[in-house]
């Protein structure tokens, strides 16, 4: 049962010893409108991509036009000129004819 809520010495409302204790194990997300964790993580997926000097531009675009955002670009001199890209699980566009 919840208890009624309380007046601090300020006057103001505070919420009873019950009502806290609910809140903390509840968790952080815890409100009265609470949507479950897996509705709102957005799930990725990742692709590397050797880039070729002459080519960045249309190497990178190509990707783009296929739903991938560029992340981040790695030179090494094991690997050369690395790009980073990620998109939306799924985000695939569909296909054209």
């Amino acid at each position: 049962m919840i208890e009624s809520a309380m007046r601090c010495p300020s006057g103001r409302k505070r919420a009873s010893a019950t009502w806290s204790k609910l809140r903390r194990e509840s968790g952080p997300n815890w409100g009265w409108h609470h949507t479950p964790k897996e509705d709102i993580v957005q799930k990725w997926e990742y692709a590397t991509v050797p880039l070729i000097s002459h080519a960045l531009q249309e190497i990178l675009n190509q990707w783009g036009e296929e739903g991938w955002e560029l992340i981040q670009v790695i030179e090494s001199s094991a690997t050369g000129t690395t790009a980073y890209l990620k998109r939306p699980k799924g985000g695939e566009p569909p296909a054209t004819d």
